[in-house]
Parts: structure tokens; C-alpha cells; sequence
């Protein structure tokens, strides 16, 4: 990532974490240059580029009605958001589809897909392209019901601002395309939040064993925390490991998008200090 960009990045950040919300549903001129270099980089050859145009070309003409076709550097540079969002869905039907046909590994779908949602995060747009479709976040109720409200709770809670960085720095994290960081960065969200809460000890698991012996998690949330400190010690091994393609299985941004909206609920029901359970003697 070079200077601009890192630039942008901070900024955006920085207002993110006084409280201002930046998703937006419009696509701006950066986005849809980053939207074109993804359908540039998603084919190995110019020949498996033209020919793959040409059918998502007529495939979206069709869908929408239209008696021309138009070329898709011109509609995702210029057209309206619904049409981008058209052509990006046609581009990767025809890229999948042409992959499963064994073109040879000309078409790379997955880097396509990859590339979009790190545009889309990148820019806080509020879309995500997944199984094929997109998606507005407005729909994701785990978006609209977990990451939001946390950050909201987290920036009006002075005893929670350690809290709020490392969560907003997960966020970051999936913009920049990182998902393990972001694991990381979400569990150490986690544990400031206890740590805050006056839960004793120096890592997660001691943490969280102090949270139920003071009631504050109740013995049936076991699965749950369990399961979040054994996601973290994956994205952890990963990281490690990812030199080594052969025991490595890399951290996908929808892990990281995973592990955010669990450990957001997790923390709203913590910041409740209502006690879950009544106090181990």
C-alpha cells in the first residue's frame, strides 16, 4: 500500500473513531478504478479477457433489457451504481463459471471476488459481493446490529477506549485486506473489555475465566468463549505459519468478518453489567 492510500486510510480512522459513521451506498471514481483493476486482473491472458467481456457484456444487455451492449471499462467508470454493482455480479458468474469448465486457469474468480470486497471495505461501501451476489450491508443484520452499535457504545465509554481502538483496528485491518490482524486485533478488543470491566489477568483465557467466576459470563456462554480463543490461536498459527503452504490454511476476510461480529456481541452483552450468572463462591 503506498503513500496516498495509507494517507486516506488513517483519515478515514480517525473520524471512525470520534464516533462518525462513513458507510456509504454511492461509488466513487477510486472505487470503480479499483472495481476495473480487479476484472483487468482477473484473467491471464487478453485473449480469456476479451472472450469472457464479450459474454458478461451481452449476459448483463439481456438481463437489464438493453438492444446495445456496452463495454464493461465504460459502464463501471460511468454508469449508475446499480449498473456497477450488475456488471460486478456478471463478472463473476462468467469468471466461476468459465473456471469450473477448466479453462486452463485463465479465469481466477477468487482473486476477483477478494479484490472487490477489499475495495468495497477499503471505502467503507456498504456492499459485499458473496456466493455470487451482492449484498448490501444494510441487509447483513449482524452489520447493522453488532459492528455499529458497538462502536458506539465503545466511543461513549471513556473505561472502554482501549477497548474501541483495538476494535476499530480490526475494522482497519479488514480494509487493509488482513484478515489474521484483524482475528487478532478483535480478541485483543475482547480482552481490554474485560481487563476494563475488572476481570483479572494477563491473557484472554485467564480473563475469561475471571468473568465467569464474577458472573459476568454464565456457564453456558462456555462454548462461546471457548470457541473464540481457539479462533484466535488459528489466525495466530496462520500468521506463523504462512510461509509454509503445505500447513497453512490462510485467514479469509470472511473469518475476520466472523470473528468481528461474534466478539461485538459479545462485548455489547459486557458492557450490560447486568451479572449472567450469580458469583462462584
Amino acid at each position: 500500500m503506498l503513500f496516498k492510500e495509507r494517507k486516506r486510510l488513517a483519515e478515514l480512522a480517525a473520524a471512525e473513531a470520534l464516533g462518525e459513521s462513513l458507510w456509504t451506498e454511492d461509488l466513487d471514481q477510486a472505487v470503480r478504478g479499483k472495481l476495473l483493476h480487479a476484472w483487468y486482473d482477473s484473467t491471464t491472458n487478453p485473449y480469456a479477457g476479451r472472450a469472457a467481456a464479450e459474454q458478461i457484456e451481452r449476459l448483463v444487455s439481456r438481463n437489464n433489457g438493453w438492444t446495445e451492449t456496452f463495454k464493461i471499462e465504460d459502464a463501471l467508470m460511468k454508469a449508475p451504481v446499480d449498473d456497477v454493482l450488475t456488471y460486478v455480479e456478471a463478472i463473476s458468474l462468467v469468471l466461476s463459471a468459465r473456471a469450473a469448465n477448466n479453462y486452463e486457469g485463465e479465469y481466477q474468480p477468487s482473486a476477483f471476488i477478494r479484490y472487490v470486497n477489499a475495495a468495497f471495505n477499503a471505502h467503507r461501501v456498504a456492499y459485499r459481493l458473496a456466493d455470487l451476489e451482492i449484498v448490501p450491508l444494510s441487509s447483513d443484520e449482524l452489520h447493522v446490529e453488532v459492528v455499529e452499535p458497538v462502536l458506539g457504545l465503545l466511543h461513549g465509554r471513556p473505561d472502554l477506549r482501549n477497548a474501541h481502538d483495538a476494535y476499530l483496528n480490526a475494522l482497519k485491518e479488514i480494509s487493509r485486506n488482513d484478515p489474521a490482524d484483524a482475528i487478532t486485533d478483535a480478541g485483543t478488543a475482547l480482552q481490554e473489555t474485560l481487563t476494563a470491566l475488572g476481570c483479572k489477568g494477563s491473557a484472554l483465557g485467564p480473563l475469561i475465566a475471571d468473568a465467569k467466576k464474577n458472573g459476568l459470563l454464565a456457564g453456558h456462554n462456555r462454548n462461546l468463549t471457548d470457541g473464540v480463543e481457539k479462533f484466535l490461536h488459528w489466525a495466530s498459527a496462520d500468521r506463523s505459519q504462512s510461509g509454509d503452504a503445505h500447513t497453512s490454511q490462510q485467514a479469509a476476510l470472511s473469518d475476520a468478518w466472523l470473528m468481528v461480529h461474534i466478539v461485538g456481541a459479545l462485548i455489547v452483552r459486557l458492557a450490560d453489567v447486568t451479572p449472567r450468572a450469580e458469583p462462584l463462591a
